[in-house]
């Protein structure tokens, strides 16, 4: 059978297309190697951090294989893991990034019936990861120990944990009123954190009668902008410690305690600790004399 020009012209480039699949092949193969060096190779990010990532064994980024035009090269991507260190970073400079490794479940001491059933209620809440946890109540019972445990869990998970002290960070808040671009930046990020973790919610020290002092309307309006962004958003979890009972946050502003009341599962993970000496954890090693 006689062939045609076109038989002949597909004969004649056959050849080149199999050079061009086999430099292709090459190539990827060559990144392939480069990528999977690099990603077996271990950095030492941990050592400033206390943080161990499986993934990108503590370099901060992974290096992946992606395709262009028929080309093959390698990306750097930043691994999940520095959202988790950005935390640790956080919680450092708030003076809490010891206490992440310190405070515990196994460092919880539950000597008391009242801190079991604190203690209990935690573990409950690790196990059906329900959106919301609440603990209110007397000072230096253990309140930011439970919650900084609960966190510790969720940094675990890979989870994004952004830690907020109130009395502080509402203030950073409100003195980006005026400058709606690093006000959003900063309150988006409180909003859409996978965790949420807001430590002394509503702390403002003593009023001139020396009762707990009211939050202005303006923090008000800032506790209800964050919250109920992530009441709308059942991807979130929030975890709220205070020095106020529910009760009293319920006297401060309805809208805001009734959605706390239902995120906890409707009240199932909301706990109150009773004011007084005996529910002090701190006041237990002192000796007066």
């Amino acid at each position: 059978m006689k062939k045609t020009a076109n038989d002949l012209s597909v004969n004649m480039e056959r050849p080149c297309e199999k050079q061009a699949q086999t430099e292709e092949n090459r190539q990827y193969l060559a990144c392939l190697r480069e990528c999977a060096g690099f990603n077996e190779s271990s950095g030492d990010l941990n050592k400033s951090d206390g943080y161990n990532c499986k993934i990108c064994a503590n370099k901060g980024f992974t290096f992946h294989v992606v395709s262009h035009n028929g080309y093959y090269s390698t990306v750097a991507r930043p691994c999940k893991c520095m959202n988790t260190r950005k935390t640790l970073r956080k919680l450092a400079a708030s003076g809490l990034g010891g206490i992440i490794r310190k405070y515990t479940f196994d460092s919880y001491k539950a000597s008391e019936p009242w801190q079991s059933v604190i203690l209990d209620k935690a573990f409950q809440f690790i196990g059906d990861c329900p959106n919301w946890f609440f603990i209110g109540g007397q000072s230096g019972s253990g309140k930011t120990h439970i919650c900084t445990a609960i966190c510790a869990k969720m940094l675990k998970r890979h989870k994004n944990v952004s830690y907020m002290l109130w009395v502080n960070d509402v203030k950073q808040l409100k003195g980006t009123v005026m400058d709606s671009a690093a006000h959003k930046e900063l309150i988006t990020g409180y909003k859409n954190a996978d965790v949420l973790y807001i430590d002394d919610f509503f702390k403002q020290g003593k009023d001139k009668f020396g009762g707990a002092a009211q939050p202005s309307p303006a923090e008000i309006n800032l506790a209800y902008d964050i919250l109920n962004h992530r009441y709308l958003d059942s991807r979130y979890i929030t975890i709220i410690s205070s020095e106020r009972t529910f009760s009293e946050i319920e006297e401060i502003d309805e809208a805001i305690a009734g959605r706390i009341y239902e995120c906890c599962g409707d009240g199932e993970y909301i706990l109150n600790v009773n004011r007084g000496k005996d529910h002090n954890y701190r006041l237990k090693k002192m000796t007066n004399v």
